[in-house]
């Protein structure tokens, strides 16, 4: 697959560590926007930039994210890309309808164009498609049902009805199907920390992350087995305001190149909050 797309869904996975988590439920949503801004850095040098902005109106939701090289990144390639997501929210999931993907880099385009119903892919147009490998596990038509795509899954439920975030924030699992590959990310409590920053201070919830490959992979590649195996990952979500979003305040990757980390400098709650703008 060329560079340029492995290049993308790196950042998506990313994404979707680095995404806030909103929660919801039937008693308790919250309509409200949020609008982030990240620096991402690799092994301490700039990598890239990126954007999201997430919008929640009753039971409906809209996300989006942006990303582009900066620094060292954009010196070895001029990859850019954007997402969106769009469905519905239940008490205990998202259930996506759409999803699109555009990006370049490498002097290539890549794109995914999905439709989904009750959390099953209907209809998928991706560029470029996976190629026919006896090495590569098979996407199966099980494995497009009672999925999410990659934006979704930052919805993520709160059992609480005070706003607060508890452990109960990482305890989850996201079965996410990305146009190419299927796999989980698997979260589970690791500690609170207490974070000061503009606009928020108070406690953060930090969650341990793992990548579990399901299929659309080659399980040996060294790729593959280095974040199958990882254990060096990590993501800290804190609460803004009373618009019932938490955002990331940081998130830390291992990677075969070094430390990637993923640090908020910016974010607004544009609806429903009395967080400093």
């Amino acid at each position: 697959m060329p560079s340029s797309v492995q290049s993308t869904r790196a950042v998506l996975l990313c994404a979707v560590l680095a995404s806030p988590a909103i929660p919801f439920g039937p008693a308790f949503a919250a309509d409200g926007e949020v609008a982030a801004s990240y620096d991402i850095t690799l092994g301490g040098f700039a990598l890239a930039k990126g954007n999201l902005a997430v919008k929640v109106e009753k039971d409906a939701y809209t996300a989006r994210v942006g990303y582009r090289t900066a620094g060292v990144g954009k010196v070895m390639s001029g990859a850019r890309g954007e997402a969106k997501s769009t469905g519905t929210l239940r008490p205990d999931r998202p259930i996506p309808a759409s999803y699109l993907l555009e990006g370049s880099g490498d002097k290539k385009d890549h794109h995914v164009t999905m439709a989904l119903a009750a959390g099953s892919v209907r209809d998928l147009d991706v560029e470029p498609p996976l190629k026919d490998d006896d090495e590569r596990i098979p996407v199966t038509a099980a494995h497009r049902r009672d999925v999410l795509d990659p934006l979704s899954a930052i919805l993520v439920p709160i059992a609480r009805r005070d706003g607060a975030a508890g452990r109960e924030v990482c305890e989850r699992t996201l079965p996410i199907y990305d146009g190419w590959t299927r796999y989980d990310v698997k979260l589970s409590y690791k500690r609170t920390d207490a974070v000061a920053k503009p606009g928020y201070s108070g406690p953060a919830v930090v969650c341990a992350a793992r990548w579990i490959p399901v299929s659309g992979h080659k399980p040996d590649r060294a790729g593959t087995r280095f974040m199958a195996e990882n254990r060096n990952l990590e993501m800290a979500l804190a609460p803004v305001g009373d618009s019932g979003l938490m955002v990331p305040v940081r998130i830390a990757v291992e990677t075969m190149s070094g430390l990637l980390v993923v640090q908020a400098d910016r974010f607004q709650v544009i609806a429903g909050s009395h967080a400093a703008r």
